[in-house]
């Protein structure tokens, strides 16, 4: 009931907690937990332990890292500045964020908050400035090499995910406020929501003691992983709360909690109308049911349809943990579901719960999961093919000592390539944390790449392709697709 104490799942539907746990065993979830709204009701489910090896369980306040889903909360903090009176959505930029600057000089005055909230600016994502920089790298070098990014779009004329764009709308909201963005959170949205157990940034690890902790799996067991703090990254993530946070976040973005106080209401629904039209080879199974018409961005949402209503979700994938958030206005239904290992069942939870109160009759959602993982792994097998194609086996043009050395690109900084201990190649990006490549020679001047770091495996599992260019016997470039760092040294 609306305000008061949650009941449990299985009252929901008896069915529900069961087939929960089967899909989180079957992908050795260590712990999850989940909210549903619907209507005046609430309801949470927990399970398992907050740490391998622990009998620490999960509980209602047991806050996890939300990864991506921390883009609905800086759209929602722009929102509550907007209602404010204190900015509009389609403000430039440039009125907050003077050295914004992109590739063209027109842009760069011209973009707007809108457009970085509806990821049309038009950049391609650029690793490691885009997600996970070093400590050393702050915002403001950050924005300095915005301009040397290259364009997949022009802008406004297609949708590009663009952590950046939300990273630069935090920084908005902390000048605009005049404090922090961890600190506006609080202040302005969790505490007026009695969200008790939420945090952005390093607050979350000094400020909320029941925390979950991250897992991996591919090493073959599952073992936690170190905690690691990524200031510079909020806005596009860094957010922990709990299933019982969850409650109140679905029950205002649905409208079911008087919200005039903090936003206006018809701020909150313009960050769910429909913006940017997602190309379907950019979807997947966390952005949509398999059988959606169309699927957009919002402003820090995503838009789809389910069994003819509106489904208005975001997805978090972070290195030890996945998220899904997924609202039904039109039925008063919102979904949380919060995993402490990057297993992708986190939609397919979603759509279960969603299914079942739809029709009473869900499909094995655990199963399509299953079957979506495998064939998102063969289309990135054969697309790296495609755009570093070579024949294996054939040899390099230079001996393994010959392509050690430092190369540079004006956007992601310097990469150092290495002798590992055995028989390959080590790519170490400086300005990066948890992007190594371990690389294995393939054929002729390929190699197949392979993230060093466990937990950015399960994370991104599928190995990659990179290139040496080689000229007059010397490899003058390293090149993965999108990205070619020039050899310094």
């Amino acid at each position: 009931m609306s305000g008061g104490k949650p009941l449990d799942l299985a009252s929901l539907d008896a069915r529900l907690p069961g087939r929960i746990a089967e899909i989180l065993n079957a992908a050795r979830v260590p712990g999850a937990a989940i909210a549903v709204v619907r209507g005046e009701d609430a309801y949470i489910a927990t399970f398992g332990v907050k740490r391998t090896g622990a009998s620490d369980p999960v509980t209602a306040a047991t806050a996890f890292d939300i990864g991506s889903c921390a883009k609905s909360y800086v759209a929602t903090a722009i929102a509550v500045l907007v209602s404010a009176g204190k900015l509009s959505f389609d403000d430039p930029v440039r009125k907050y964020v003077p050295e914004f600057e992109v590739d063209d000089p027109w842009i760069s005055a011209n973009a707007t908050i809108r457009d970085l909230l509806a990821n049309r600016l038009g950049l391609a994502r650029q690793r490691p400035i885009e997600a996970f920089p070093a400590p050393h790298i702050t915002l403001a070098e950050i924005l300095r090499r915005l301009k040397h990014l290259r364009r997949a779009y022009p802008f406004r004329a297609g949708y590009v995910y663009f952590n950046l764009g939300f990273m630069i709308c935090a920084e908005i909201v902390a000048r605009v406020s005049g404090m922090p963005y961890a600190q506006f959170m609080e202040e302005r949205l969790f505490r007026p929501l009695g969200m008790t157990d939420s945090q952005s940034g390093g607050r979350a690890f000094a400020r909320i003691p029941d925390r979950a902790v991250g897992h991996t799996a591919s090493t073959g067991t599952v073992t936690a992983i170190p905690e690691q703090e990524f200031d510079v990254v909020q806005g596009a993530g860094c957010i922990h709360s709990s299933a019982a946070d969850a409650l109140q976040w679905l029950r205002f973005h649905l409208g079911l909690i008087e919200n005039d106080s903090i936003a206006n209401p018809a701020h909150i629904r313009e960050l769910h109308r429909a913006h940017t039209i997602m190309p379907p080879e950019e979807t997947g199974l966390m952005h949509r049911v398999p059988e959606a018409v169309q699927t957009c961005y919002g402003l820090g949402w995503w838009q789809s349809d389910f069994n003819a209503n509106r489904l208005v979700q975001h997805a978090g994938g972070m290195f030890g943990w996945r998220a899904q958030t997924s609202l039904m206005p039109g039925k008063g239904v919102g979904v949380a579901g919060y995993l402490n290992i990057a297993a992708n069942v986190h939609s397919a939870i979603a759509y279960l719960i969603h299914e079942t109160i739809l029709t009473g009759a869900p499909r094995n959602w655990g199963a399509v999961a299953q079957t979506h993982q495998r064939r998102v792994a063969e289309e990135l097998t054969a697309m790296m093919a495609r755009y570093v194609p070579a024949e294996r086996g054939a040899p390099a043009s230079l001996p393994l000592a010959a392509f050690e050395g430092v190369y540079t690109h004006p956007a992601a900084g310097e990469i150092e390539i290495v002798r590992d201990d055995g028989d390959g190649l080590l790519m170490k990006q400086l300005d990066g944390r948890l992007w190594d490549f371990a690389l294995r020679h393939y054929g002729g001047d390929v190699f197949e790449a392979t993230f060093a770091d466990p937990a950015v495996r399960d994370y991104l599992p599928v190995p990659g392709r990179t290139r040496f260019t080689v000229k007059d016997g010397v490899a003058v470039a390293f090149e993965e697709p999108g990205t070619r760092y020039a050899r310094r040294s």
